[in-house]
């Protein structure tokens, strides 16, 4: 069986079921789903906040940045090209200062992902 005999029978399967009559769920169903995802969206928070000590190091590291920049902004000023080690130290600290802003994002993401996966059946 190739894969033309595959895509001709996923035709005829999809337009057979084209004409069959789509079944309704039972209202008390819908409504019953309805209730519980509208319960279950209240209860979880609107978007994740970012902890204090997140910003804190945030501000730290943007400090320590300006601070070691410095002697890189003399640098440019004068019109001397980077040196490997400031190409080092400047993506090292864009790293870090990116890390630190999404660092709280992905933390809720994977707690979100856990309680999802525990509580699904249990309701």
């Amino acid at each position: 069986m190739g894969y033309k005999d595959y895509e001709q029978d996923l035709r005829l399967i999809r337009k057979h079921l084209d004409h069959m009559p789509k079944p309704k769920p039972p209202h008390e169903l819908f409504e019953k789903t309805r209730n519980l995802c509208h319960r279950k969206l209240s209860k979880s928070p609107q978007s994740p906040r970012i902890p204090f000590s997140i910003w804190l190091a945030l501000i730290g590291s943007v400090i320590l940045t300006g601070v070691l920049m410095l002697p890189l902004a003399k640098a440019l000023k004068s019109g001397q090209p980077l040196s490997s080690p400031s190409i080092g130290v400047l993506i090292l600290m864009i790293q870090n200062a990116v890390m630190l802003f999404f660092a709280p994002v992905l933390f809720s993401k994977y707690k979100e992902k856990q309680n999802t996966g525990n509580s699904a059946l249990s309701t």
